[in-house]
């Protein structure tokens, strides 16, 4: 946790939403912190693919606008 993770809670089945918990963080860094760029992605479920035969996943890019 330390060295690499990040805070915030992720729901064990909630593969897309495991990004969210972040996106609090990520804005206030945003503002008024050292962020100037954050990927938000979270991947898909290889389960729910082999069940569904459909692909998920999300990435978002968030940046500073210093203007």
């Amino acid at each position: 946790m330390r060295r690499h993770g990040l805070p915030g809670f992720s729901p064990t089945q909630g593969h897309i939403a495991s990004a969210i918990p972040f996106l609090g963080h990520a804005l206030d860094g945003l503002r008024e912190g050292p962020l100037r760029r954050v990927l938000l992605l979270a991947k898909g479920s290889l389960f729910l693919g082999r069940m569904t035969q459909m692909a998920d996943g999300l990435s978002v890019l968030l940046e500073r606008n210093d203007s």
